[in-house]
C-alpha cells in the first residue's frame, strides 16, 4: 500500500489487515501473528490486530528473498555470501584430488543454485553492494580451476561455461523479456500490455520501429526500473538473436552473445 500521507496510510494497513483476518476466520483458518511482519518505506505508526502490535522490521524474508526496508537487498547479498563463503576451506582442500568436470559439477550444485535464485531483484543493486559477493565468486571459481591471482577473470568464467554476476543479472532478465514476448500466456493477464512495442505508437519507419518503447527516465533511480531497463537491454540485441521463439535455444544463445560482449570489452580495456 502506499500513500502521500502517513495518517491515512496507517489507517488504511490497519484496516487491510482487520479486513484479511475476517477472511481467515471466515474461511476457518488463522493468521499467526507472531509469523506476520510488517515493513515501511521509510516509516510509519503501528498495525494492530486484535490489539496486538505486529512486529515492524527492516528486513524480512519472502519467498526465499530477503526484502530490505531501503530497497538496497544489501542482507539477501549477505546471506547468499554466508552461504557460499563455507566453501572456501572446503575447495581448497579438495583442489587437488578431483578431475576438473567433477569441480565443475560441484561449483553448479553449492555455489551457482544460491546466486542464481533472485538474482533478478538483488541483481538491480548497486555495484558497492555486489563488490563483495563478486569477489568471492571469483575467488571460489579459481580455487576450484587451481589458477593464479593473475589469471583473467573472464576466463574463469568461460572455462565453466558461465556468466560472472551482472552479465547473470542481464541474462535472466533478458530471458523474462523474452517470455513475456514469445509466451504471454506464461504470465497473469495484468501483464499483457506491460510493453510497448515502438510500432504501435510510431507513424513512420524508422530503424526503432521494432524496438520497445523507453519512456524518458532522467534519474538513476529510474533507468534502474525493471520495465525501463529491461526494454533497454531488449533494444541493444541483435535482431538475429531477439527472433528466437524457443526460451531454451534463446537462453543458450544469448549466454553465448554475453559472453563474447564480455570478451571484447576486455580487449577494449586491456
Amino acid at each position: 500500500m502506499s500513500g502521500i500521507d502517513i495518517c491515512p496510510l496507517n489507517n488504511k494497513s490497519n484496516y487491510c489487515i482487520e479486513t484479511l483476518n475476517q477472511w481467515f476466520i471466515a474461511n476457518r483458518l488463522h493468521m499467526n501473528v507472531g509469523k506476520t511482519n510488517i515493513m515501511v518505506f521509510p516509516k510509519t505508526k503501528s498495525v494492530k490486530l486484535n490489539e496486538m502490535n505486529i512486529k515492524m522490521v527492516h528486513q524480512c524474508r519472502y519467498l526465499g528473498i530477503y526484502v530490505d526496508d531501503m530497497l538496497t537487498w544489501s542482507h539477501h547479498i549477505d546471506i547468499i555470501y554466508s552461504k557460499i563463503l563455507k566453501y572456501i576451506g572446503i575447495f581448497y582442500k579438495i583442489r587437488n584430488k578431483l578431475p576438473m568436470v567433477i569441480f565443475k559439477n560441484i561449483y553448479f550444485a553449492f555455489v551457482h543454485p544460491n546466486i542464481l535464485y533472485g538474482i533478478e531483484i538483488y541483481g538491480n543493486t548497486s555495484n558497492v553492494y555486489l563488490k563483495k559477493l563478486i569477489t568471492l565468486n571469483n575467488k571460489l571459481l579459481r580455487i576450484l580451476q587451481n589458477k593464479p591471482n593473475k589469471f583473467l577473470v573472464q576466463d574463469l568464467y568461460l572455462n565453466f561455461d558461465t556468466l560472472a554476476i551482472p552479465e547473470l543479472h542481464t541474462r535472466q532478465l533478458l530471458i523474462l523479456v523474452h517470455k513475456f514476448l514469445h509466451h504471454p500466456h506464461q504470465f497473469p493477464t495484468a501483464f499483457a500490455n506491460y510493453f510497448t512495442s515502438n510500432c504501435t505508437i510510431q507513424q513512420y519507419n524508422t530503424r526503432e520501429k521494432e524496438n520497445l518503447h523507453l519512456t524518458s527516465v532522467s534519474k538513476d533511480f529510474g533507468k534502474r526500473s525493471f520495465k525501463y531497463k529491461t526494454s533497454k537491454l531488449w533494444n541493444q540485441l541483435p535482431l538475429s538473436l531477439k527472433d528466437y521463439c524457443s526460451v531454451k535455444q534463446f537462453s543458450s544463445k544469448l549466454k553465448i552473445y554475453l559472453q563474447l560482449a564480455d570478451i571484447y570489452t576486455t580487449m577494449c580495456n586491456v
